[in-house]
This record gives C-alpha cells, structure tokens and sequence, in this order.
C-alpha cells in the first residue's frame, strides 16, 4: 500500500532536514528521503568542515550547530557524533525517515508532482504528498517532473570542480601549519606556506589541480581536516565522471599526504585516518524557477517579498 504524506522531503542534507523537521513542527505528515545510510549530507557522508556563514538567533541554522556541538574558531563539527544525532533529532521531530533510498520518477498530475516513486531495498514503491521538497542538490525531484534547469556557467557550461575531504590524525598541532584559504604566510622552508604549495605543484611533489593544502584543525587532538582534492570538468549527473573524478580524488589524498609527511612541519608522522563516503559536488543542475538571481542580486544583497528561508 502507497503511503500518503503532507510533504515529501526528497535529500537529507541540512536543507532538506531543516525543512522536513519545520514542516513536521507545524503539524504536517512529513517524510525525508535520504540516498546515503545516514543522514546529513555533506555534513556527515561528506565531511565537510567549517561550517561556513553566521545567522540570526533562533534560526534552524543556529538549531543545529547547537545540536552538532559546533565550536572553536573554525566551527567544526564531529562527523561520528552528528550520525548518530541528525536521525534522533529528525525521528523526534515525528519525521518518517526512508535511508539508502533514492528518487527513481515523479509522478505526476498534468503540471503538478503528486509524489515520488523510490527505489529501496524493496524495489520500486510510490510515495504521495501534497508537497514534495526538492532538497537533493542535484534537482533530482524536479528533473523527474519535467522542471527546466541550467548547468554551468554561460558559454562553456564548465561547473565547479568536486571536492573529496578527508581527515589525518597523529598531526603534531603544536607545531602543525594550518591554512584556512588561498594565502597562508606562515614560513615554511624560507618561504611563505602558500608559495610553497605553488613551488611544490610546479615540481611535480603536488598533484596537477592542487596548488595550495587547506589544513584545519580538527575537534579532537591531533587531527586536521583537509580540503584541497579537485577533479575539474566533472559532470555530477553522469556516471561516468563521477567514477573518474573519484578515482583522481583518491589519488591525490595519497599524494598529499605524502607531500605532508615529507616536506611540512608537525606532519611528519601523520596519517590517514578516513575520507569522505561521498565527493563534495558542488554544482550540477540549477532549476530554473520563477525568477532566476542575477550576480546583482548576490552582490547587493537583494531582499525579495516572498521569502521563505533566510
């Protein structure tokens, strides 16, 4: 038997939880359709750290950092912690929560999406809503239902390359460099850290897209997480790529890790502890709505009548 909800949440990212937990708040039957095994996104599958932008209080946003335990100067998080704690937070919010299930179709009315068909460990099932959300950052859902959409930029189409975060223990922080962007001026071997990055890349000791080690520290001791993999020309939405770009990825996390262990001070015996389940993918389809924002919008800070998230 089909079951029938107020509002379908397709992703289980931070959006998509916000969402799904707002919606149950105010009394509506909410379900969440996650594809990982847990939920939280890039969060938790992705690794991905500092938690980046600041809000008002009493924002979802604020909800959970406060929940994740966010802290320190760079608001980082512990992955293993918000596994456990995103679902309990979800489930006690009175969302029915589907894991390691995925956007198969839309079904729809005419125009309208009446509900999603997914395909679990039971096969193909339906699933009907007033409202389906697409929260799935690939606007899956809408791509089901027909929805126009863009990818790249003008021109070339070229999207932003994927990312693969991974995190190193045994670092000796005492004496460990870190680097929070682009430019790093802390000396390393007579030279600025972020130059070095450069001198290393060109030499070969760097893979080919990696021109500069972001490295921050971590929640526990002795751990750093890395932000620096980059697989350019990377489709999201095609199977293809997206094994091509995990396989460079890989890759490169040995390397710098050996280019760490080698060359940078306080890494000397440091290792890999793990990497993402899941590449950071940054853009792939745009779904074209009523109003599309210009970068006029970005840079001013346009504000819009009908908001309905900040």
């Amino acid at each position: 038997m089909s079951e029938k909800y107020d509002v379908i949440v397709a992703g289980g990212g931070p959006a998509g939880l916000a969402a799904a937990v707002s919606a149950a708040r105010l009394g509506a039957r909410t379900a969440v359709i996650e594809k990982n095994g847990v939920l939280g996104g890039n969060l938790t599958s992705g690794h991905v750290g500092p938690i980046m932008g600041s809000t008002d209080k009493g924002t979802m946003t604020e909800e959970i950092c406060d929940l994740l335990k966010v802290g320190g100067p760079q608001r980082m998080h512990d992955v293993e912690w918000a596994k456990m704690a995103l679902p309990r937070w979800v489930s006690d919010a009175g969302v029915d929560i589907y894991v390691q299930t995925q956007v198969a179709d839309a079904i729809m009315e005419g125009n309208t999406i009446r509900g999603l068909v997914i395909a679990g460990k039971n096969g193909l099932e339906e699933i009907y809503g007033d409202v389906v959300v697409d929260a799935t950052g690939d606007g899956l859902a809408a791509y089901c239902a027909g929805a126009e959409y863009g990818m790249g930029r003008p021109g070339d189409k070229l999207v932003q390359p994927a990312t693969l975060m991974f995190t190193l223990e045994n670092v000796d922080t005492d004496r460990a460099v870190f680097c929070y962007g682009e430019e790093c001026a802390t000396p390393v071997h007579g030279m600025r850290y972020d130059e070095y990055c450069i001198k290393a890349n060109d030499e070969g000791r760097l893979p080919e897209n990696v021109s500069v080690v972001r490295l921050y520290p971590h929640v526990n001791k002795g751990e750093v997480l890395c932000n620096t993999t980059q697989a350019n020309h990377t489709d999201g939405t095609d199977r293809k790529d997206l094994i091509r770009a995990e396989l460079l990825l890989r890759e490169q996390i040995v390397q710098v890790v050996d280019f760490l262990r080698r060359y940078i001070p306080g890494y000397e015996d440091c290792r890999l502890k793990d990497s993402a389940d899941t590449m950071g993918i940054r853009e792939t389809r745009r779904i074209l709505g009523e109003y599309v924002l210009t970068d006029e919008d970005v840079l001013t800070g346009a504000r819009f009548p009908d908001v309905v998230v900040h």
